[in-house]
């Protein structure tokens, strides 16, 4: 949602199966910490930073609007339900 509104996302680095970090590349498309310090370092880094947040949000914002939009994913289920029908 927040890459939707064209904002950029960091965001805790889940568990690989989730597979966040197939979805969006970090550092282009999303950011990622680690622990609360790592956090904490990010959110400073990029809010003196608006040239970079900036960047990376728009990289989200594409990617987004690109790959995971409401008519996309019915789109998906839809086909993934005729696949499974046949």
């Amino acid at each position: 949602e927040g890459m939707a509104c064209g904002k950029m996302v960091l965001c805790d680095r889940l568990k690989e199966s989730k597979k966040l970090h197939e979805l969006f590349k970090e550092g282009e498309e999303i950011v990622f910490y680690d622990d609360i310090v790592d956090c904490i370092t990010k959110m400073n880094k990029y809010n003196e930073d608006n040239v970079e947040r900036e960047r990376i949000a728009s990289n989200g914002f594409k990617k987004v609007l690109e790959n995971h939009t409401q008519k996309q994913r019915v789109e998906f289920i839809i086909e993934k339900y005729n696949e499974w029908k046949s």
